[in-house]
């Protein structure tokens, strides 16, 4: 529930409920050990956001720990790469460096994603060819998907999906 929602509830200004919470939560973290954490998990959108600086100062105390996330993180990066190549040839050999390095992590999603790279190879690398990806229709999916769970329980799917 929104802390707007909470203070018209129990009658106090929503800037003091802040005050509160600010205290508990700065009061909780400094308490927490995270001496047993193994891996971390990464948000994309809070760098699309803004958030990246701050973020990227934390990721590179990380850098050189033996975390699996940390090794899942700087796979997935580096894959980003590829298209900077220069043409299909320069695509294809980092691909191929790509993946043996992926298929040898033996962290399972990865292993996973390389050989689902591997199974739509062709079709990966005529994106130097057409320059056509399908970033477009992902965005149009996940706008979707936002409206449906924004409209759980106010109306039937069936709705959203004969919209034409």
């Amino acid at each position: 529930m929104p802390v707007n929602a909470v203070a018209k509830q129990v009658g106090e200004h929503d800037t003091r409920l802040w005050r509160i919470l600010k205290h508990y939560v700065k009061e909780a973290r400094t308490k927490a050990d995270y001496s047993s954490v193994r891996k971390i998990g990464i948000d994309e959108t809070s760098a699309k956001m803004g958030h990246a600086k701050k973020q990227q100062k934390k990721l590179e105390s990380l850098k050189y720990e033996n975390l699996d996330t940390v090794k899942a993180y700087n796979i997935k990066l580096s894959l980003r790469s590829f298209f900077g190549q220069p043409d299909r040839k320069a695509g294809e050999e980092f691909l191929k460096r790509w993946y043996f390095w992926a298929t040898h992590s033996r962290l399972v999603p990865i292993v996973k994603a390389a050989y689902t790279i591997k199974d739509h190879w062709e079709g990966i690398l005529n994106w130097f060819s057409s320059r056509i990806t399908n970033g477009l229709l992902e965005g149009l999916n996940s706008l979707i998907q936002a409206a449906k769970a924004r409209a759980k329980g106010k109306f039937h799917y069936n709705i959203l999906h004969n919209c034409q």
